[in-house]
């Protein structure tokens, strides 16, 4: 069983400032203006939302055959997130971004709202929340538990990082 697994051409991404480029497999060019996702964010941050950005297209096309379909798939969500915004799922889903308000083609979705208990987020979740929520969307609640967690979080690394030094 030598035969290769078809594989799907890749689609290469470059973000110069705020633009980010997707060059498709057929040769054509799409430039996507990052500059309400990107906005005051600096270094990682900055990172780590483009890269979460290409990611949530790419998954979003994945099932379309033809680079025109993927086209066509990327600029319906980036018109959506522009012009309704992005949350994070709710339930198990919290992993996944989705444009506001729109469910799940599975069914699943619903509005992230208010969390009434974001002590149950994980730090991750809380961080990309930070990132991608509206600001209106990311509540007290959620900024408290968030600071919480960062500064437990210093607390392990500094308790670690005194067990690692070596003694004199």
């Amino acid at each position: 069983m030598d035969e290769k697994k078809e594989r799907k051409p890749r689609i290469c991404w470059l973000l110069v400032g705020t633009i980010a480029t997707a060059t498709f497999s057929d040769g054509i060019e799409v430039n996507y203006d990052l500059t309400t996702l990107l906005e005051g964010l600096v270094g990682n941050q900055k990172a780590m939302a483009f890269y979460g950005f290409k990611q949530w297209v790419a998954s979003n096309w994945a099932s379309e055959k033809t680079p025109a379909d993927q086209r066509s798939s990327a600029q319906s969500d980036y018109d959506d997130m522009i012009n309704i915004g992005l949350e994070l799922a709710d339930g198990e889903k919290q992993t996944q971004v989705k444009i506001i308000g729109k469910e799940s083609k599975k069914g699943g979705g619903k509005l992230l709202g208010d969390i009434k208990a974001a002590a149950m987020l994980s730090l991750e979740h809380l961080k990309a929340a930070k990132l991608l929520l509206p600001v209106d969307k990311f509540t007290a609640e959620m900024q408290a538990a968030l600071d919480y967690m960062l500064k437990v979080e210093a607390e392990e690394q500094a308790k670690l990082d005194a067990k690692a030094k070596p003694k004199k």
